[in-house]
């Protein structure tokens, strides 16, 4: 999933390949809302309008640089122990909507 935001996997055309394309935007919206299950409130509330990851992806990334590397490397640790949970509906896993 770590590619979705950086669009290395393209989405795919949506008349060769429906089901395909249904299953990218699917999975973009899950890691969309998965990354707002760990961001601040405040992060959440000026995410909350964007739609797709990408979009979300750049605007936290920018706001990070700028925080320096100290708050980065808090934020990285608390990723890498994030556990995600497939028998959890999305509604009980996020928080900002």
């Amino acid at each position: 999933m770590y590619r979705y935001p950086h669009r290395m996997i393209a989405v795919p055309d949506a008349i060769i390949e429906p089901c395909a394309t249904e299953n990218w935007h699917n999975n973009d919206f899950a890691v969309l809302h998965l990354i707002k299950t760990t961001i601040s409130d405040v992060e959440c509330d000026l995410v909350d309008h964007f739609t797709t990851l990408k979009i979300a992806y750049n605007f936290l990334s920018t706001q990070h640089q700028k925080q320096g590397i100290f708050p980065q490397i808090l934020l990285l640790q608390e990723a890498l122990a994030l556990r995600y949970s497939r028998s959890t509906p999305y509604p009980e896993m996020t928080s900002c909507f």
